[in-house]
């Protein structure tokens, strides 16, 4: 989603900037093996990493625009995502920027401020109660912690769905043993009613050789979000419908 959104917006030349950790290379190279699909149409021009903790990435941005490069994709964790934001906007380096879920966090968005706007990534939960399925749960968590803003909207989401499935596993194996959890999972008979989508048989029986047996979600019920005024919001309003009453049948 990330490279096909560069593509979209007509960006074929890009810069990826990624953080030194695992996580951030292993981003950069599924970046890069997404750009590779996509044969000769996109070109990296600058490939630039930072250490967590680095405040300063002017000489990655230079470098990056020095390259020609129309979009910056990046991949990472934590504030240094804001450093780059900043140090773009202070270049006046406009162009856009498109990363990993993790540009919804707050560590992004409120270091960021005004340099952020404008940012995208793929989000699986908006925190937006015009959506009829989100509504119950963005109000009952801001009542309880006490909050106008979800900090992180998608770790909160999906971890109270995952909580969910988590006790119908259970109650349907009758155990807390996890080989019987796991099984369970597996093999859920009823439809759980989550805060993203009612989930129907979301995992099936492990396979080595299938990498999607225990992935939750597919690219049809994921939306593109960009950062606005210091909230996420849907990048393609229409996509609305997507996250408004879905069921995810993964599995069959």
């Amino acid at each position: 989603m990330v490279v096909e959104q560069a593509i979209r917006m007509g960006c074929l030349k890009v810069a990826i900037l990624h953080d030194a950790t695992n996580y951030g290379v292993s981003g950069r190279d599924d970046l890069i093996r997404q750009i590779n699909s996509q044969g000769s149409r996109v070109k990296v021009v600058a490939i630039e990493k930072f250490a967590i903790g680095d405040k300063d990435m002017t000489a990655q941005l230079l470098k990056s625009k020095a390259a020609g490069a129309q979009a910056i994709l990046i991949w990472g964790i934590g504030p240094e995502l804001a450093a780059v934001a900043s140090g773009k906007q202070k270049l006046g380096f406009r162009v856009p920027m498109i990363g990993g879920w993790t540009l919804s966090m707050s560590n992004f968005i409120d270091t960021a401020g005004a340099a952020g706007n404008g940012v995208m990534m793929p989000q699986t939960f908006i925190e937006d109660e015009s959506i009829v399925r989100a509504k119950p749960f963005i109000q009952s968590y801001h009542k309880a912690y006490r909050v106008t803003k979800i900090p992180s909207p998608v770790s909160a989401a999906q971890g109270y769905d995952a909580a969910l499935l988590l006790a119908e596993a259970i109650h349907e194996a009758g155990s807390t043993k996890p080989s019987s959890i796991k099984a369970s999972l597996e093999n859920l008979k009823i439809t759980v009613k989550g805060c993203i989508a009612d989930w129907k048989k979301p995992w099936s029986k492990w396979e080595p050789s299938n990498v999607e047996t225990h992935e939750a979600f597919r690219r049809e019920n994921t939306v593109m979000g960009k950062v606005q005024n210091g909230h996420v919001v849907l990048h393609n309003p229409a996509d609305k419908i997507v996250l408004q009453g879905k069921m995810l049948t993964i599995n069959k």
